[in-house]
Parts: structure tokens; sequence; C-alpha cells
């Protein structure tokens, strides 16, 4: 006998202080199933409900975050308030469960639940496709999307190759593309469409710039590794134009597994040996970015880069330097090894600057650190940070035809 279905969740908001600022901010807890969900900070001053600062369990199950969600809304028309804004920061997983509950917003901007008026329903469609199709088409003004064909054999191939029993196909194409960006997914009930137009965006976004390097680029939400299906990996470059990254930027059961794993990768262990190094995180973006933008962005370069490694080496060597100028030595190659103990003071302090401006997984070796680099270029929003300023500087050095403007 299968278990039954759990019902819905309840999630009751517990104030945790008394109103002191203006505008009521008060500080809460949410408690689904006897257990604290979140904690968050409601503000009320402009007739919106707005939660800020939210702490989300990294175990919440969806069921939770649409409880949560509910009482948000029914909290907000208790007060007679407008409505619910979330602000653009929120977990992608508690976004996705907003659109479904009539939240609306574009992409890395708040979400909005108006409350004066109906509320939208879910995309319709006959197939899951369909509506996936339908709800990228507000989140990505001026591109044309389709849904693509890769001929049944070749479908049957990769259903193999990329662990997948159905793969679905999107192509998406700017003004100015002769080729369309062709996304390879699982075809599965859970899909998270935002997940997909964050991937979508940022992509065609490098590629615009850095044209023709990333013009054949072709990205699947891949199966095949276990590096990748695990979560050790969020994304796979490969020389052949092809990206690959995990499942769980494409899947709300995967991305809750790895929201819960990186969780508690990221807890220091109760009993550390000496001389123990916690595992290399790379950039999470910053808000309104978010990890999934990061992790594209990362793997572009990558491809942008073996175009230039390949088809201008001296170049190649001379923007190492330029990097390495930055950080106080005479090549990239040199704040690398600034790892070892014996190297020389300066190498060693540019490893510790590398590793803290940038990320520790930057410190790996060089073609990481100029990915990262890359991502974190991309993905900060206005007042970027001097590594940032200065990667731009070098770029406009060695890239002078690429739209660098951010």
């Amino acid at each position: 006998m299968l278990p039954p279905e759990p019902g819905p969740a309840a999630v009751e908001l517990v104030a945790l202080d008394p109103v002191t600022e203006t505008g009521g901010g008060r500080r809460y807890a949410a408690v689904s199933d006897g257990a604290l969900l979140a904690g968050l900070r409601v503000d009320t001053g402009d007739g919106w409900l707005r939660p800020t600062a939210w702490q989300v369990r990294p175990d919440s199950h969806q069921r939770q975050r649409q409880a949560l969600v509910a009482s948000l809304i029914a909290e907000a028309s208790a007060r007679g308030l407008d409505g619910v804004v979330l602000e653009a920061g929120v977990p992608l997983l508690l976004r996705h469960d907003a659109r479904a509950a009539g939240f609306t917003g574009g992409l890395r901007q708040p979400l909005v639940a108006d409350l004066r008026g109906p509320q939208p329903g879910p995309p319709l469609g006959a197939r899951l496709e369909d509506r996936l199709l339908s709800a990228l088409a507000p989140l990505l003004p001026g591109l044309d999307l389709r849904l693509g064909s890769e001929g049944r054999l070749r479908v049957a191939a990769r259903s193999v190759v990329r662990g997948s029993g159905n793969v679905g196909v999107i192509e998406a194409r700017g003004p100015q593309d002769t080729r369309p960006l062709r996304l390879l997914f699982p075809v599965v009930d859970d899909l998270m469409p935002e997940a997909f137009a964050l991937v979508i965006d940022t992509a065609m976004s490098v590629r615009r710039r850095f044209r023709p390097a990333a013009d054949q680029v072709r990205i699947t939400f891949d199966r095949s590794t276990h590096g990748l299906v695990s979560g050790s990996w969020a994304g796979l470059a490969e020389q052949g134009r092809d990206i690959r990254l995990t499942p769980a930027y494409a899947r709300v059961a995967d991305l809750e597994a790895l929201t819960v794993q990186l969780a508690r990768r990221d807890q220091p262990p109760a009993e550390a040996p000496e001389g123990h190094l916690p595992r290399p995180r790379s950039y999470q973006g910053a808000p309104p970015f978010t990890r999934i933008d990061a992790v594209v962005a990362h793997e572009m370069w990558h491809e942008i880069q073996f175009d230039f490694d390949n088809s201008r080496v001296h170049d190649s060597i001379e923007f190492r330097r330029a990097i390495g100028a930055y950080f106080g030595t005479e090549t990239l190659e040199q704040v690398i090894k600034g790892k070892g103990r014996k190297e020389p003071e300066a190498w060693r302090a540019a490893f510790t600057r590398l590793a803290t401006e940038v990320s520790t997984y930057a410190t790996t070796n060089p073609r990481e650190a100029t990915a990262e680099m890359f991502s974190v270029w991309w993905c900060t929003p206005q007042s970027p940070p001097p590594v940032a300023q200065a990667f731009n500087r070098i770029l406009q050095q060695f890239f002078p035809t690429a739209d660098l403007a951010r």
C-alpha cells in the first residue's frame, strides 16, 4: 500500500516584537508543522505587505512554501492592504511558488500580488512544453521563443545520454541573431519557468556582447554526469560548444535537494583537523542576480575563453599578465601558485586577495579564476567592487569590439 499524500501545510505568522518602527515594521516567525519555517520582517507603511530579510529553512517543502505564500496574502487581506510585494532577492523556490499563487513581475524584479483585482491564473496549454513557453514569454520580452525539434533518433539518443526519458528543446532568438540558442531540458511536471528564463537571458546577453565567440553554444540540463546530478558541479563547459547544467536549475525537487546539500556543505565541521580548508565555493551572484546567473555567466566565459586562447594565443598570455598585475604579480599563474607556503609573500598575498575579492573557487586554476572574475563582473549590480572594475578595464583592452556597458 502506498503512503497517503501529505495534506496541505498550515503556516502561522507569529509576531516576535511589537510595532516599534514607522510604517508598522516588525519581525515575524513563520511556523509550519510545529517548527520554524522562516524568519522575516514585514513592513506595511505604504499600504502593501512587504516581507523582507528572508531566512527560509533550507529543507522546506513546496507545500510549506505554498502555505507561507497563502498566509502572506491572507494577512494582507485581513489588514485591508492593497496586496503583497516580494523583493527581488527572495529565494527562487519561493518565487516559483508565489508565481503559481498569482504573483506577477519581471525577471529579477519584485513580485506583486495585487488584491485590488482578480488574480491571474496559471498558463494554459495542452502540453507541458506549451505551458512552459507561455510562462517564459512575459519574462523574456523581445525574444522569439519556439519549441524546437532535434529529430526522433537524435532525441532518443540524447534521452539516453542525458539520463532523461523525454527531452524538450526551446529555441530562443533575438532580433539580430542568425542562429538561435538551443536549450535542452527534461520534460517533467515540476519545471521552473523562471529558472529557464534566467538561463536563457544570461546566455543570450553574454552571447550578444561577445559574438561570434559563443554563437554556437547549446545548453543542456544534464543528468548524464554524476557531478551534475549530485550537485558537486553546477555547470560544465566543453570546447564542443556545449554547456551542461545541473538539473537542479530546472526542477523543483532537484533544487530542494541541492539547497539542503549546500546548506550542509557550508556548515563548518564541529572539529576541523589542523590545516583543514573549507570546500571551495564559487561566486553566488549579488541580488537581484542569482546563483543561476552566476553559473551561466561563468560557463559562457569558458566558451569565450576557449575561442580566445585558441585564436589569439599571444593576447591570451598578455590577458593573464594584466590580471596578475591587478593582484600585484607578474602573471595570473603566480597568483594561483601563491597557495604554497614557501612561495614569495607577494604571491601568497595575491592568492588571499583572489579568494577574498572573487571566490575561493577562483583559486583552483587560472581558467577558473578568469571565469569567476567574469561572473563577478557580470552579476554585480550598480557600484561594482574594485575587482569587477579592474576586470572591465582588462576586457576593454582585449575585447575592444564587445559591448561592455553594464
